[in-house]
Protein backbone atom coordinates (compact mmCIF):
# COMPACT_ATOMS: atom_id res chain seq x y z
CA UNK A 1 0.00 0.00 0.00
CA UNK A 2 2.96 2.62 0.55
CA UNK A 3 4.81 2.06 -2.19
CA UNK A 4 1.32 2.53 -4.23
CA UNK A 5 1.15 5.94 -2.12
CA UNK A 6 4.20 6.61 -3.07
CA UNK A 7 3.83 6.38 -6.45
CA UNK A 8 0.54 8.71 -6.74
CA UNK A 9 2.73 11.57 -4.44
CA UNK A 10 5.39 11.02 -7.18
CA UNK A 11 3.04 11.28 -9.91
CA UNK A 12 1.01 14.36 -8.92
CA UNK A 13 4.78 16.49 -8.13
CA UNK A 14 6.04 15.42 -11.56
CA UNK A 15 3.18 15.46 -13.83
CA UNK A 16 0.83 17.97 -12.26
CA UNK A 17 2.72 20.43 -10.08
CA UNK A 18 5.96 20.16 -12.48
CA UNK A 19 4.35 19.44 -15.28
CA UNK A 20 6.65 16.84 -16.49
CA UNK A 21 9.62 19.05 -16.40
CA UNK A 22 12.84 17.32 -15.53
CA UNK A 23 15.32 17.91 -12.84
CA UNK A 24 17.35 19.22 -15.36
CA UNK A 25 15.55 21.06 -16.39
CA UNK A 26 14.60 23.05 -13.46
CA UNK A 27 17.70 22.95 -11.58
CA UNK A 28 19.27 19.67 -9.46
CA UNK A 29 18.82 19.39 -5.93
CA UNK A 30 21.94 19.78 -3.91
CA UNK A 31 23.83 17.18 -1.91
CA UNK A 32 22.53 16.60 1.84
CA UNK A 33 25.75 17.01 2.86
CA UNK A 34 26.26 19.94 1.44
CA UNK A 35 23.85 21.69 3.67
CA UNK A 36 24.15 23.41 7.08
CA UNK A 37 21.21 23.96 8.45
CA UNK A 38 21.41 25.80 12.37
CA UNK A 39 18.51 24.17 14.82
CA UNK A 40 19.69 27.39 17.45
CA UNK A 41 19.17 30.26 14.41
CA UNK A 42 16.14 31.87 14.74
CA UNK A 43 17.01 34.69 12.43
CA UNK A 44 13.81 35.88 10.62
CA UNK A 45 13.84 33.96 6.91
CA UNK A 46 16.79 31.25 8.11
CA UNK A 47 16.57 27.77 6.83
CA UNK A 48 17.66 25.52 4.55
CA UNK A 49 15.86 26.53 1.08
CA UNK A 50 16.06 30.19 2.20
CA UNK A 51 18.99 31.27 0.13
CA UNK A 52 18.06 29.02 -2.70
CA UNK A 53 14.51 31.37 -2.31
CA UNK A 54 16.52 34.43 -2.13
CA UNK A 55 18.27 33.09 -5.80
CA UNK A 56 14.83 33.38 -7.28
CA UNK A 57 14.93 29.36 -8.31
CA UNK A 58 11.16 29.68 -6.97
CA UNK A 59 10.23 31.45 -9.69
CA UNK A 60 12.57 29.14 -12.17
CA UNK A 61 9.00 26.99 -12.57
CA UNK A 62 6.58 29.91 -13.49
CA UNK A 63 9.46 31.13 -16.29
CA UNK A 64 9.82 27.79 -17.79
CA UNK A 65 5.77 27.53 -17.72
CA UNK A 66 5.64 30.95 -19.71
CA UNK A 67 8.31 30.06 -22.14
CA UNK A 68 6.62 27.01 -23.63
CA UNK A 69 3.64 26.78 -25.52
CA UNK A 70 2.26 23.20 -24.10
CA UNK A 71 2.82 24.03 -20.75
CA UNK A 72 1.61 27.56 -20.66
CA UNK A 73 -1.96 26.33 -22.19
CA UNK A 74 -2.68 24.72 -18.47
CA UNK A 75 -2.34 27.81 -16.58
CA UNK A 76 -2.73 30.53 -19.63
CA UNK A 77 -4.67 31.65 -22.45
CA UNK A 78 -3.88 34.41 -25.02
CA UNK A 79 -5.65 37.46 -25.26
CA UNK A 80 -6.50 39.43 -28.49
CA UNK A 81 -2.89 41.44 -27.91
CA UNK A 82 -1.07 38.58 -28.05
CA UNK A 83 -0.62 38.59 -24.07
CA UNK A 84 -0.31 35.44 -21.28
CA UNK A 85 -3.56 35.94 -19.22
CA UNK A 86 -4.16 33.51 -15.81
CA UNK A 87 -6.58 30.26 -16.45
CA UNK A 88 -8.38 30.95 -12.92
CA UNK A 89 -9.72 26.92 -13.34
CA UNK A 90 -6.00 25.73 -14.09
CA UNK A 91 -4.70 27.88 -11.01
CA UNK A 92 -7.53 26.14 -8.73
CA UNK A 93 -6.72 22.54 -10.41
CA UNK A 94 -3.02 23.13 -9.60
CA UNK A 95 -3.96 24.20 -5.99
CA UNK A 96 -6.12 21.62 -5.69
CA UNK A 97 -2.88 18.86 -6.39
CA UNK A 98 -0.92 20.56 -3.81
CA UNK A 99 -3.13 20.31 -1.22
CA UNK A 100 -3.60 16.18 -2.12
CA UNK A 101 -0.10 16.00 -2.35
CA UNK A 102 0.29 17.65 0.82
CA UNK A 103 -2.16 14.82 2.34
CA UNK A 104 0.01 11.93 0.79
CA UNK A 105 2.77 13.45 2.17
CA UNK A 106 1.81 13.15 6.01
CA UNK A 107 0.36 10.06 5.25
CA UNK A 108 3.60 8.48 4.60
CA UNK A 109 5.80 10.71 6.68
CA UNK A 110 3.72 9.49 9.97
CA UNK A 111 2.32 6.06 9.13
CA UNK A 112 6.04 4.32 7.95
CA UNK A 113 7.77 4.42 11.22
CA UNK A 114 4.53 4.06 13.09
CA UNK A 115 4.16 7.35 14.56
CA UNK A 116 0.46 8.96 15.77
CA UNK A 117 -0.18 12.14 14.25
CA UNK A 118 0.53 15.17 15.96
CA UNK A 119 -1.39 18.61 14.91
CA UNK A 120 1.51 21.03 15.30
CA UNK A 121 3.11 19.23 12.89
CA UNK A 122 0.39 19.24 10.28
CA UNK A 123 -0.81 22.76 10.59
CA UNK A 124 1.96 23.63 7.92
CA UNK A 125 5.35 22.19 7.32
CA UNK A 126 7.99 25.03 7.81
CA UNK A 127 11.14 25.12 6.62
CA UNK A 128 12.14 29.15 7.09
CA UNK A 129 11.55 31.03 10.24
CA UNK A 130 8.84 33.85 10.12
CA UNK A 131 8.10 36.48 12.40
CA UNK A 132 5.03 34.51 13.25
CA UNK A 133 6.53 31.11 13.15
CA UNK A 134 9.87 29.09 13.34
CA UNK A 135 10.41 26.39 11.09
CA UNK A 136 10.16 22.81 12.00
CA UNK A 137 11.88 20.97 8.93
CA UNK A 138 15.59 21.12 9.66
CA UNK A 139 18.56 19.22 8.19
CA UNK A 140 20.33 17.60 10.71
CA UNK A 141 22.80 14.88 10.44
CA UNK A 142 22.62 15.26 6.84
CA UNK A 143 19.17 14.55 6.83
CA UNK A 144 16.21 15.78 6.43
CA UNK A 145 14.05 16.46 9.58
CA UNK A 146 11.00 17.56 11.21
CA UNK A 147 10.46 18.63 14.75
CA UNK A 148 7.11 18.97 15.89
CA UNK A 149 6.33 20.29 19.71
CA UNK A 150 3.23 18.79 20.93
CA UNK A 151 1.05 18.18 24.47
CA UNK A 152 -1.29 15.48 25.32
CA UNK A 153 -3.00 18.23 27.55
CA UNK A 154 -3.02 21.27 25.81
CA UNK A 155 -4.05 23.46 28.78
CA UNK A 156 -1.23 23.00 30.75
CA UNK A 157 1.74 25.97 29.43
CA UNK A 158 5.09 24.75 28.96
CA UNK A 159 5.13 21.41 29.41
CA UNK A 160 5.51 20.71 25.33
CA UNK A 161 7.28 17.81 23.97
CA UNK A 162 9.32 17.82 21.66
CA UNK A 163 9.25 15.06 18.83
CA UNK A 164 11.90 14.36 16.34
CA UNK A 165 11.18 12.44 13.40
CA UNK A 166 13.22 11.80 9.98
CA UNK A 167 12.16 11.53 6.98
CA UNK A 168 13.25 8.57 4.60
CA UNK A 169 15.43 9.48 1.63
CA UNK A 170 12.84 9.30 -1.41
CA UNK A 171 10.76 11.30 0.82
CA UNK A 172 12.72 13.48 1.73
CA UNK A 173 13.57 14.28 -2.02
CA UNK A 174 10.05 14.54 -2.75
CA UNK A 175 9.50 17.11 -0.15
CA UNK A 176 12.57 19.39 -1.16
CA UNK A 177 11.61 19.85 -4.80
CA UNK A 178 8.04 20.90 -3.70
CA UNK A 179 9.32 23.29 -1.71
CA UNK A 180 11.87 24.70 -4.09
CA UNK A 181 10.21 25.14 -7.26
CA UNK A 182 6.65 24.63 -6.48
CA UNK A 183 5.76 26.71 -3.44
CA UNK A 184 6.51 30.03 -5.56
CA UNK A 185 3.94 28.87 -8.11
CA UNK A 186 1.36 27.90 -5.32
CA UNK A 187 1.70 31.02 -3.69
CA UNK A 188 1.25 33.12 -6.54
CA UNK A 189 -1.51 31.16 -7.87
CA UNK A 190 -3.47 31.73 -4.19
CA UNK A 191 -2.90 35.22 -4.11
CA UNK A 192 -4.15 36.18 -7.43
CA UNK A 193 -7.43 33.74 -6.78
CA UNK A 194 -7.83 34.82 -3.03
CA UNK A 195 -7.49 38.72 -3.94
Amino acid sequence: MYHDVYEELYRILRNDLLFGLSDNQLGPLKESSTIVDDPQCWQLGYGFLALEHKDGCGWQLIQTILHRDNLRQKLFYINAEGDPVFKPSGGEYYLQQTERFKELVYFLFHQIPGMPKHGAEEIQTKVVDTEFQARNLYYLFGKLACVGFYNKRSHNTGTDKVALHFMFLALEKVIWRYYLSVTGLEAWIQSILLF
